[in-house]
């Protein structure tokens, strides 16, 4: 079931919905976006565990991959000129 936050934007996450790597890996790359952090994060050892834990089926892409795809939505985004980022575009664009 999706909810809202506080903000009124749906979150990522549905009961109903079935494993889907590229969707987890879209959202990954909007987490490295909007909490600014590092494209290493993947490869740290507690990031790792906590994937493992929450999605056994999930392969984390290495550092290379999330960079290229960091990239890629901020320079998509960036032609198109528009100043904000959503997820819903951020998902889309990866």
């Amino acid at each position: 079931m999706d909810t809202l936050d506080e903000n009124n934007k749906c979150d990522l996450v549905s009961e109903n919905k079935e494993f889907n790597q590229e969707v987890i890996r879209k959202a990954l790359v909007n987490l490295l976006i909007v909490d600014e952090l590092p494209c290493s994060f993947v490869e740290r050892e507690g990031f790792r565990e906590f994937c493992k834990v929450v999605n056994p089926h999930f392969i984390v892409p290495s550092r290379a991959t999330v960079t290229r795809d960091c990239y890629g939505c901020i320079e998509k985004r960036r032609q198109l000129e528009q100043p904000a980022i959503s997820i819903d575009e951020i998902v889309e664009s990866v």
